[in-house]
């Protein structure tokens, strides 16, 4: 592409306002001593690359739409528009300072850029970018760049956030290899991220967890202040425990796009929690920070936020329990399994559904009246040694349970669905038309309802089970829609679990649910 530039300090200061008229300037000031003792690096200089920015498959406005069929496929790019102005200034090798040269080009319609010949003094340049927003130019992307190690770069929202605090290091004297590195991990440190995910400039090398990291800094530039007073940090947080926790249903093919569209969501959402730690002041999760927890409130609800294998993930603390596995000869199939030794009480419960949506009366394996079965030890539809679980079996374990965690029985029920804190293995669960709602219509400039649910996999936590002595309704875990927005101990009545009994003594058909079944 071609590019301009034009020399003498007179014109340099009429030029440089108006990088945008592709001026380029030179002073005439070379040849400056560098840290160490080096001299600058006089040379002609290549360097090409693409301004813009990479995501994870999730984004609903990188949406493409076949005009001719109406058909939806995800792009994972938004690039510069066709006209950015790319600025390359040149710096000093010993101070950083802006030398007043400069070279100007335009992108083309894949967002690239590129200069052949640069004739610098030193290595190290400033990259800016200008895009157009109506009659007027606005700054977008920026990097910082040595050119003997890089000939192509990604400009993007990652490189353009790194480089004030690569000049912070540079003016205490770092090198700029010692500042780039720690102006990457600052960066991500605001976003709650401790560990190297590679040069910034690589962004467009696939999709990366870079790629996360510019998805979350996205959702925070475009979001902005969120209608009636609501924050743009809260709207963030409304992603979370309603895809972490759950399980895709068997018609999500997650070899799929929309397949993938889910995992990526699922992926995200740890990226937000992280996010929301750093912004509450929790710090690092460090090894010996591991299991501890915090519970945090937004204007939706609280979260039980816990250090995890180097991570804040939304959870709970570890309680003591045992993993383990039986085989069901009748079937073949191996089923996880999880004991809780209660003091002098221990039970082990299966930690995965028997069956799902099953009635109440082909559960118990009754055709009849029921009035005769002994309930506190029934195997209906379970293996041998192992039964329907009755009332008494789900208040043992949601009391001790709740004990752990110093909360009432009917306030544990969140713990159960945090596999490895409890081993209990609830998963909320996914159906195809939650993911194809997630990613229909919703561009970020729609309303409040848009904003709100954009990018959002709406898991279902509504859970029931039968219960051997209680068949109209079983047990209900989240009665309550609205727990899907908070993960933690302090629902209101309305979202607690409940135990009803509805016992006739015959059945009638009614109290569908899942089994789980309790060991002998």
């Amino acid at each position: 592409m071609n590019y301009s530039k034009i020399n003498g300090q007179l014109v340099c200061k009429m030029a440089m306002p108006l990088a945008f008229m592709f001026a380029a300037c030179s002073d005439t000031n070379s040849g400056s001593d560098v840290a160490g003792g080096t001299v600058e690096e006089t040379g002609i200089y290549a360097l090409s690359g693409r301004v813009g920015d990479v995501y994870p498959k999730l984004l609903d406005y990188v949406k493409n739409v076949d005009p001719q069929s109406g058909s939806l496929s995800f792009g994972n790019e938004v690039l510069a528009k066709e006209g950015t102005i790319v600025s390359v200034y040149e710096l000093d090798a010993s101070t950083f300072a802006e030398t007043g040269t400069a070279f100007v080009d335009t992108v083309n319609n894949g967002g690239r850029f590129a200069f052949d010949s640069l004739f610098l003094n030193s290595p190290y340049a400033l990259i800016t970018t200008q895009e157009r927003v109506g009659d007027k130019y606005k700054e977008a992307r920026k990097a910082i760049v040595d050119l003997r190690k890089k000939k192509e770069i990604s400009v993007n929202l990652l490189t353009g956030a790194k480089v004030p605090y690569v000049q912070d290091y540079l003016a205490e004297g770092k090198t700029f290899e010692e500042a780039n590195q720690l102006a990457e991990r600052a960066t991500l440190a605001k976003y709650g991220v401790y560990e190297d995910l590679g040069p910034f400039e690589n962004l467009n090398d696939g999709v990366t967890e870079l790629s996360y990291v510019a998805k979350l800094m996205t959702i925070l530039e475009h979001l902005g202040p969120l209608v009636s007073g609501r924050s743009t940090y809260d709207a963030v947080m409304m992603i979370g425990a309603r895809v972490i926790y759950s399980t895709p249903d068997e018609d999500i093919n997650l070899d799929s796009e929309l397949g993938q569209f889910y995992l990526s969501d699922k992926k995200m959402a740890s990226y937000v929690v992280e996010y929301f730690a750093s912004q509450n002041g929790f710090g690092q999760c460090t090894e010996s920070r591991e299991n501890e927890m915090h519970v945090v409130a937004n204007y939706m609800g609280p979260y039980g936020v816990v250090c995890r294998s180097g991570k804040w993930v939304l959870g709970f603390k570890k309680i003591d329990y045992t993993a383990g596995s039986m085989t069901d000869d009748r079937k073949g199939k191996t089923y996880k399994t999880v004991t809780y030794n209660w003091g002098d009480v221990s039970q082990t419960w299966m930690a995965e559904d028997y069956l799902d949506d099953s009635q109440w009366g082909d559960a118990m394996a009754v055709e009849d009246d029921a009035s005769s079965l002994n309930f506190a030890n029934h195997q209906g539809v379970c293996p041998d040694g192992w039964r329907i679980p009755n009332l008494d079996d789900w208040h043992v374990l949601l009391e001790n349970m709740g004990s752990q965690y110093g909360v009432a029985y009917d306030k544990v029920v969140p713990a159960l669905y945090d596999g490895p804190a409890t081993g209990f293995g609830l998963h909320s669960r996914v159906m195809r038309r939650d993911v194809e709602w997630a990613i229909q219509d919703y561009e970020p400039d729609d309303d409040e309802m848009a904003m709100y649910y954009a990018n959002a996999i709406v898991g279902d936590f509504w859970v029931n089970f039968i219960v051997a002595n209680a068949s109209i309704p079983s047990i209900q875990l989240f009665t309550h829609g609205d727990i899907l927005y908070g993960f933690d101990f302090s629902m209101d009545q309305e979202d607690q679990h409940r135990l009803d009994v509805g016992f006739t003594g015959a059945v009638r058909g009614a109290g569908y649910g899942h089994v789980r079944c309790v060991k002998n």
